[in-house]
C-alpha cells in the first residue's frame, strides 16, 4: 500500500470578504508563515507570480503557499470581490510536502458552486462566532483543501492517461501490419482491459480494433497512390492475409475500389 499525503490545518488566522474598487492594488508581498486560500466571487484581477502574469476571474480558486512572492491589482473595468482565508497548515509526511510543492496557484473552477458555498459558510461562521464555530471552520477548510487535492489528482491522472493513450496510438501508427489484441494493448498501458477500452475510445473516438483497421487501410491507400506495389502487395504490407477482405474494408472506409488506384 502506497503512502497518502497527510496534511493538518492548524490555525485559521483570518477570513475576509472584500469588495475592491477599480484602483485597488496589493503591492509585492509574501506570506512568510502561512497559506492563503482565496475564492473570487465576482469580477477579475491580475496576479504577478515572480515574472508570470495571470488573469483570474469569478469562480477561480487561488492557493498562495508560504513564501510565494506575488502582487495583485483589480481589473479596472470589473473590480474583483473575494473571500480570502489565511491559515497555517502542517505536512505530516513527505508525500504531503511533495504534493503541496506541486499544487498550482490557480484552480480554474468556473462552475464549482459547492466550493463557493463552502467559502461563504466559513466566512459567516468566522465572523459571527459561537461555541464550536472555530472547530466547524477548521472542518470546512479541511474539506476545501481536500477538494483541491482531489481536483489536482484528477487533472494529473488525466494527463498521465492521455500520455499513455497517445503512446499507444503512436505505436499502432508506427507498425500498422501488427495485430494488437485488447489485452496486449491494455498491458502496454498498465491498465485493465475494460479501463483501457474506455480511455482509448475517449482519446481517439473509436475502438482499438476500428482504429487499427482504419490505420491499415489509410497506409494501404498511400502505397497504392505511390504506384509502388500491387493491391495484393499493399494488402500484405499492412497486415491483411485475405485480399478480398482487404478490398471490402477498403471500399467501406475509403469509398472506392483499391484496384481503381493501381
Amino acid at each position: 500500500m502506497f503512502a497518502q499525503p497527510d496534511l493538518l490545518v492548524r490555525d485559521i488566522l483570518f477570513v475576509i470578504d472584500r469588495q475592491t474598487d477599480a484602483h485597488w492594488l496589493q503591492p509585492l508581498h509574501a506570506n512568510e508563515d502561512h497559506f492563503v486560500l482565496t475564492c473570487i466571487l465576482d469580477g477579475a484581477a491580475d496576479f504577478l507570480f515572480g515574472l508570470e502574469e495571470c488573469h483570474v476571474q469569478a469562480g477561480d480558486i487561488l492557493l498562495l503557499k508560504q513564501s510565494t512572492l506575488y502582487s495583485v491589482r483589480s481589473d479596472p473595468d470589473t473590480p474583483w470581490r473575494y473571500i480570502t482565508i489565511g491559515f497555517r497548515m502542517e505536512c505530516l509526511n513527505d508525500e504531503a510536502a511533495e504534493v503541496l510543492q506541486q499544487l498550482p496557484e490557480i484552480f480554474p473552477c468556473p462552475d464549482n458552486a459547492v466550493l463557493t458555498d463552502d467559502f461563504h459558510r466559513l466566512n459567516q461562521l468566522w465572523n459571527t462566532p459561537h461555541p464550536g464555530s472555530i472547530l466547524k471552520c477548521r472542518s470546512i477548510l479541511n474539506d476545501l483543501v481536500y477538494q483541491l487535492l482531489q481536483e489536482y489528482g484528477r487533472d494529473k491522472q488525466t494527463t498521465v492517461f492521455d500520455a499513455r493513450m497517445e503512446a499507444i496510438v503512436q505505436m499502432l501508427r508506427a507498425d500498422v501490419a501488427h495485430t494488437w489484441t485488447l489485452e496486449e494493448l491494455s498491458e502496454q498501458a498498465g491498465l485493465s482491459p475494460s479501463h483501457f477500452r474506455a480511455l482509448f475510445k475517449q482519446h481517439t473516438g473509436t475502438s482499438c480494433i476500428q482504429f487499427q483497421l482504419h490505420q491499415r487501410v489509410a497506409k494501404a491507400r498511400e502505397l497504392l497512390l505511390s504506384h509502388s506495389c500491387s493491391v495484393n502487395e499493399a494488402a500484405e504490407a499492412v497486415g491483411f492475409t485475405d485480399v478480398y477482405y482487404f478490398a471490402r474494408m477498403f471500399r467501406k472506409i475509403i469509398g472506392q475500389n483499391p484496384f481503381d488506384l493501381v
